[in-house]
């Protein structure tokens, strides 16, 4: 069992932004519970089963709305979000194979959601309702030989609306998709570890997601699915002198097929109705060293 009591204030000046200052703030008091069990009726099998119930706060973003339109702030109507939630599954861990598998289930009320206004450069956060997210989640390994191994995971999430939500940035209708959550993503790749050598070939995809207007509102458009690989490698240099115990390179490889992609999509709605994206990043070659004292 959890309490928690979270503070957040905003104070804000005249300016480009608004007519008239003001500072608004809240202070929220939370009972979290949490419950968990696992049971391993093998070695290699462990059955595990967990609940609770988690808030969110509202972020800086849900006072911009309440300031500026007069000498004195109005009330904070964005509610904290709630989740409650459920996982169970089952794990193995066998000399040749690591692998589980879950199921989760996530109930969201007043569930936040964003609305950008173009012409100003701000973003006001607003609750949307509830939603009910579910899917599952499989992950998977398997050592191969001299120092190789297999990975790869699989994830499906279902995320939709389970109430009619009517505001003055949309509607969001139930058994609607929630915007931005891709129903598929999944990985798969080589790694390779001996000594304080490691390296990583991994492979990524993101599937279809439903995208929003600028206020937040799903739409009947989804951001393509995509793919990108990606490559890591490092060395562990171990020195013990001078109070310095090790240092660390590492070389890194980001979307090395260099592959075309929009990483996000929306509809901006004033004052003209057109789509506007971010492309994703190209190729990209980086390097750090981690000295550890």
């Amino acid at each position: 069992m959890k309490y928690n009591i979270v503070s957040t204030g905003d104070d804000d000046q005249a300016g480009y932004y608004y007519t008239f200052g003001g500072h608004v703030g809240n202070t929220y008091y939370f009972t979290e519970p949490s419950f968990g069990i696992s049971y391993s009726p093998l070695r290699e099998i462990n059955l595990f089963f967990s609940a609770g119930r988690t808030n969110k706060v509202p972020n800086i973003s849900a006072y911009y709305s309440v300031i500026g339109a007069g000498p004195i702030p109005g009330p904070i109507t964005v509610q904290p979000e709630g989740d409650t939630s459920y996982d169970f599954g089952i794990r193995y861990s066998g000399p040749m194979l690591r692998a589980s598998l879950s199921f989760f289930r996530r109930n969201f009320t007043n569930i936040f959601s964003e609305f950008y206004d173009a012409a100003t450069g701000q973003t006001f956060e607003y609750n949307n309702g509830s939603a009910l997210y579910q899917g599952l989640t499989f992950v998977a390994s398997a050592p191969i030989e001299y120092g190789f191994s297999l990975f790869g995971s699989y994830n499906y999430t279902s995320a939709k609306y389970t109430k009619l939500s009517v505001g003055a940035n949309g509607t969001a209708y139930p058994g609607e998709y929630r915007p931005y959550i891709p129903t598929y993503t999944a990985s798969a790749g080589l790694r390779f570890k001996k000594g304080n050598l490691y390296a990583s070939l991994d492979g990524h995809f993101v599937g279809r997601q439903y995208i929003a207007t600028n206020k937040g509102e799903t739409i009947g458009l989804t951001l393509p699915s995509y793919d990108t690989l990606d490559f890591t490698a490092s060395y562990k240099y171990p020195v013990n002198y001078g109070g310095i115990k090790s240092i660390l390179f590492s070389l890194y490889a980001d979307n090395i097929l260099n592959n075309n992609y929009l990483s996000y999509l929306e509809e901006e709605t004033s004052p003209i109705s057109y789509l506007q994206g971010q492309p994703g990043a190209p190729v990209f070659v980086g390097g750090r060293v981690r000295v550890r004292f």
